[in-house]
């Protein structure tokens, strides 16, 4: 049986969080240059989701973020199936992929986000081998 070290998972759950926090995209400051290709890295959406992984469930939970409330109301299809024990997910810039890295599975889930619902579709080949017990993922 393996010993966990939850100090270990925490610090992974405080970088999941500051990462969803960055996925609804932000706006430049008061007249700051903008460029056209900023512009169409990151679509502008009105709906905003946030995405969890669930360690002991093996899944990825996909929630619409209530803009003027901040409640949480959960996707349609959500949890989503992931490896064992997805610890950190990410998502790239373009919002159309998210990435959940699985524990003890040794890989990386990939899912295909539906812009209109948050909706995650596996995409093909995935899961992904890493390393051993990948905890985190970051897109640059």
């Amino acid at each position: 049986m393996k010993v966990l070290d939850f100090s270990r998972y925490a610090f992974s759950i405080c970088v999941t969080t500051i990462l969803l926090a960055g996925c609804g995209g932000s706006q430049p400051p008061i007249g700051a240059p903008t460029s056209q290709a900023q512009s169409t890295r990151r679509p502008s959406a009105s709906v905003h989701f946030a995405y969890v992984a669930n360690f002991e469930s093996n899944s990825v939970s996909a929630y619409v973020i209530d803009a003027s409330t901040g409640a949480l109301t959960h996707v349609q299809g959500s949890p989503f199936s992931a490896g064992f024990n997805p610890i950190g997910v990410a998502i790239d810039p373009t919002r159309k992929f998210l990435y959940a890295t699985n524990l003890d599975s040794n890989n990386v889930s990939a899912y295909a986000i539906n812009a209109s619902s948050g909706a995650l579709t596996q995409v093909k080949g995935s899961p992904f081998k890493s390393g051993l017990a990948p905890e985190g993922v970051a897109i640059r």
